[in-house]
């Protein structure tokens, strides 16, 4: 957690104190859990990252130490592909993530992840892949692969609108991961019209983006990694290292959003 939000939680923290809240126990343990730092070459400026929006049910859930379903749904990139086994996924990560920052709850995360599919093919399967596992949070990466195929930017961000308002129809929590930052997508001259549209989506319906393009183009444009250190050979996967500082920063925004907000909610 950078210094900064480090400060923001203090500030909170002390504000709650002087106020003389009490809170319940479930909040109680949430907000004084451990938080838990990215490691350094994962890191990428606070600014990045979306951390004002809620996660209503997640945050119950991990407030009150009740089992925590996520489902990554999602295409090559979130089964997968590129990295050395099924652990080093980032889903697979992820779950290790959260149960080092909350230790006291069972968490599941669920790899529904298909390569090669686009968000039309994947709405088509949110009822048994997804709704079915009933899950508390979903987690949908999307755009790489219409925008390989030259499907329309326009068609591709009503499709993904409509797959937000099935999911927010089954109480869940949802955040959109953004398309990556690689060779193979960057050579396609639409390639950013697709990162817009998961962007508005995102903002239009007040859900929550992990900006993966904007995070490995920082992490590049920062001389930090270069695509040979954090993509397969193909030119368009992660690797092993790639997908486990995704799944840290995923970790981090979940906690932080769980963490910062619960706090604030206490110095009121």
């Amino acid at each position: 957690m950078g210094t900064a939000r480090s400060k923001a939680f203090l500030t909170l923290a002390i504000l709650g104190f002087a106020a003389g809240w009490v809170a319940p126990m479930a909040d109680q343990a949430l907000a004084a859990g451990p938080a838990i730092d990215v490691a350094p070459h994962c890191r990428v400026p606070d600014e990045l990252m979306e951390t004002r929006l809620p996660l209503p049910l997640t945050m119950a859930r991990l407030g009150a130490g009740k089992p925590l379903v996520i489902v990554a749904v999602g295409s090559s990139s979130t089964a997968g592909a590129g990295a050395s086994h099924p652990g080093a996924s980032y889903p697979a990560r992820l779950r290790d993530e959260l149960a080092r920052r909350f230790p006291d709850t069972p968490i599941t995360v669920a790899n529904r992840g298909v390569g090669g599919e686009t968000a039309r093919r994947m709405i088509a399967r949110f009822d048994s892949d997804v709704i079915a596992l009933k899950p508390h949070l979903v987690i949908w990466q999307t755009g790489t692969n219409s925008a390989l195929r030259d499907h329309d930017p326009a068609q591709f961000r009503r499709e993904i609108a409509v797959g937000v308002r099935v999911l927010r129809q089954t109480g869940a929590d949802v955040i959109l991961m953004a398309p990556q930052f690689a060779p193979r997508f960057n050579d396609l001259p639409n390639r950013l019209a697709f990162v817009r549209a998961v962007d508005e989506v995102a903002s239009k319906a007040d859900a929550v983006l992990f900006p993966r393009h904007a995070i490995m183009r920082y992490w590049f444009d920062s001389g930090r990694f270069d695509f040979k250190t954090m993509l397969s050979p193909d030119g368009l996967h992660l690797n092993d290292l790639s997908y486990d500082c995704i799944a840290q920063l995923l970790a981090e925004q979940i906690e932080t959003i769980a963490r910062s907000l619960d706090i604030a909610r206490s110095a009121q």
